[in-house]
């Protein structure tokens, strides 16, 4: 038992699964379509307040807060999107002939890196509204979640 054995990018590991290339290339071409349209939701976003107010009442199924937060949110969506397309390439990459173990590790790691950093944003602007650069213009004034449940226990606090 060698490291190779639990690392998935390793030819050896890999082997036993005999998915074909068409598999790895649709996964790819998925992901990135996901991306593409993630990022046309994005700057249509950017540029029309109200696709934001009618993106955030459909995002809004259970309270009204959590959609505004969810449309604030739409550029770091988008390139957690963009994340699993790198993420999903280093497997089909670790299928291509003469290519070592490094490669396909590399882009592995480098595309969960992006996911971590797309899902920590994603928090940031839900909860805090901040970075404000990554937020649509006409949602910039918004209060994060975390604001609105210091408030919401304020007034919880008066009620008793």
């Amino acid at each position: 038992m060698t490291w190779k054995m639990y690392v998935l990018s390793a030819p050896e590991a890999t082997a036993g699964w005999n998915l074909p290339s068409w598999f790895g290339w649709s996964a790819i071409t998925f992901s990135l379509l996901l991306a593409g349209i993630g990022v046309a939701v994005a700057f249509r976003a950017w540029r029309d307040p109200k696709y934001v107010e009618r993106t955030a009442e459909g995002m809004a199924v259970l309270r009204p807060h959590t959609g505004r937060a969810g449309a604030r949110a739409l550029v770091p969506t988008a390139l957690l999107s963009a994340g699993i397309g790198v993420f999903f390439s280093a497997f089909l990459v670790a299928r291509w002939p003469g290519v070592g173990d490094v490669v396909p590790i590399v882009i592995g790691i480098f595309g969960a890196v992006i996911l971590v950093i797309a899902g920590v944003l994603i928090l940031s602007i839900m909860y805090y509204n901040k970075p404000q650069f990554l937020v649509p213009p006409s949602m910039r004034a918004d209060d994060g979640m975390a604001e609105l449940r210091r408030r919401h226990e304020g007034d919880r606090e008066k009620l008793e």
